[in-house]
This record gives structure tokens, sequence and C-alpha cells, in this order.
């Protein structure tokens, strides 16, 4: 299973192409995440370093899995990934969390039914998504 360490940030799944690719979602909805959980500005910006801290973890858990071959504990991480992101407004990296977590589950449904190498390309393609996501809210996030 190749294809996760890929450069974040480089035309995965068509960004930068009109009609190609992914649905647009914000990248980090701060005030809907604010006024969701009753935090104010400082609250919230201490939750988003802990959550950023949390999801490098999981992101190195997810690699691991990855050259594993651990679908199970892919899916776990993806899910994971997904409720971090949801909790802090972090849209996007959601959005490809749960894209992943859906594939891997369908994966896991199908079980042969699919060739394992078309199986394998479209879960390449959501990490990448989701890698990308995350680089993304880096980006907005900043040093």
């Amino acid at each position: 299973m190749a294809g996760l360490g890929g450069a974040p940030g480089h035309g995965v799944l068509g960004y930068g192409m009109p009609g190609v690719g992914v649905p647009d979602h914000p990248v980090l909805d701060r005030s809907g995440a604010m006024r969701r959980l009753e935090l104010d500005a400082e609250s919230y910006g201490q939750l988003l370093a802990l959550m950023t801290v949390e999801v490098a973890g999981m992101l190195d858990a997810l690699t691991e899995a990855w050259r594993n071959g651990d679908a199970s504990a892919m899916r776990l991480h993806a899910h994971r990934l997904k409720s971090e992101a949801a909790n802090v407004g972090a849209e996007e990296v959601r959005f490809a969390a749960s894209r992943l977590e859906q594939l891997l589950r369908q994966q896991d449904a199908a079980d042969g039914d699919v060739p394992r190498t078309a199986a394998s390309g479209d879960a390449s393609a959501a990490v990448s998504h989701l890698r990308t996501a995350l680089a993304r809210l880096a980006a907005v996030l900043g040093p």
C-alpha cells in the first residue's frame, strides 16, 4: 500500500481546478466552534493547540496502520480524526477523515467483491485528501 507519504497540497483530488475534486468546505469554522462549545477566543485557542498535538499523533498512527495494511486501525484513527476535527470546527479535515472512514467501512463490507487495487487506490486518494486538508488547516493556524 504505497502513496501515504505524498507531499501535501500538490493538486490532490483536483484542488485549484474548477469543477474537479471534492466540494469546498471551510478549513476552520472558529466562530461556529466557539459558539457550539461556549468558549471564548483564548480558551478556544488552547483547545485548538491541544487538538493539533493530538492530530499529529493520530496521523502518525494512521500512517503506521497504512504501512502495516491494518484497515481496522486505519478506520479507528480516521474516526478519531473526524471527531477531533468536528470538536474544533476543522470542517475540511472532518470531511476528509469522514470520507476515509466511510471508504474503509465500504471496503470491509465488500470484503473481496471489489478488486484490492481499486479499493486501495480509493483509500490512497482519501488519505491524500486528508493530508491536504491537514496541511491547509496548518496554513490557516500559522506558526
